[in-house]
């Protein structure tokens, strides 16, 4: 049945439509994947919510830029994030554009107005 699984994330996306149905909340989801050693959401080609409460994660195999995922009180980690020259995260759902776009631009997959600058790990 398609309801036993829901599709969390998508090519480093969140699916925010999805995250809210799930009952999780964007934070407890995100620390989810941290205790998986991930930091960087593009790192993640697909995330489904079994039936079962369980997270199938499917990683990309080479880096990709996009949003940071590590907490923002650890400034130290953050900091020493490789950043992706150029490039801009929504801090929403994780889309990257170019940083030629002002940040306070609408993303195009959510509509928030905020970016901060792409990560690769």
């Amino acid at each position: 049945m398609l309801d036993d699984v829901s599709v969390l994330v998508e090519d480093g996306c969140l699916q925010l439509s999805s995250l809210a149905g799930s009952g999780l909340s964007r934070e407890r989801f995100l620390a989810h994947l941290r205790k998986d050693g991930l930091r960087n959401l593009s790192a993640v080609q697909r995330v489904y919510f079994e039936a079962c409460g369980e997270f199938t994660i499917l990683q990309f195999d080479e880096p990709r830029p996009g949003l940071s995922i590590v907490p923002l009180q650890d400034t130290t980690l953050r900091d020493e994030q490789e950043k992706a020259p150029g490039q801009l995260a929504c801090i929403s759902c994780g889309h990257v554009v170019l940083a030629e776009q002002a940040p306070d631009t609408p993303c195009p997959r959510c509509a928030q107005r905020k970016g901060q600058p792409a990560v690769l790990k």
